[in-house]
């Protein structure tokens, strides 16, 4: 079985990210009249399944590493985050729809899902320098602390 690789490619600068910030994997809806809206960083308005897939309880590893685009935030999540997200992946085939990723409520990148994503790992590209190590920093101190 083919295994998909999650590379989320985001062009525009983020915002610097806060401390303890929330970090969560979305499934994108279509927005209806009551829905909350949220702004990707290219300016699209999306809106949310209610569920979470995956939250900063579910990050088992992340970093920052080298990429196509530049530097990343490379990131694992633990079993539960791993399988869950095989599920959704798994069941949005073919329709290839879309998860958000969020970081302090903000939309980091909101990639069409063209496969499967089996192995729970993923990189989000396109951070500005500072944003990139904030993310890093911060969820490398929480991952630490829950051990």
């Amino acid at each position: 079985m083919k295994r998909a690789a999650l590379l989320l490619v985001l062009l525009l600068p983020a915002p610097a990210l806060a401390d303890g910030a929330s970090f969560e994997m979305r499934v994108v809806v279509p927005c209806g009249g009551g829905d909350t809206q949220h702004l990707a960083p290219d300016g699209e308005q999306l809106c949310f399944a209610p569920d979470v897939i995956a939250d900063r309880s579910n990050l088992k590893r992340v970093g920052k590493k080298g990429g196509p685009y530049g530097p990343v935030l490379d990131f694992q999540l633990d079993a539960a985050g791993t399988g869950r997200l095989k599920a959704v992946t798994t069941a949005m085939i073919p329709t290839e729809s879309r998860i958000a990723i969020l970081y302090d409520g903000k939309v980091m990148s909101a990639p069409h899902i063209m496969g499967p994503i089996a192995d729970g790992s993923g990189e989000i590209a396109g951070l500005d320098p500072d944003a990139l190590k904030a993310a890093v920093d911060d969820l490398s101190a929480d991952m630490k602390a829950r051990k």
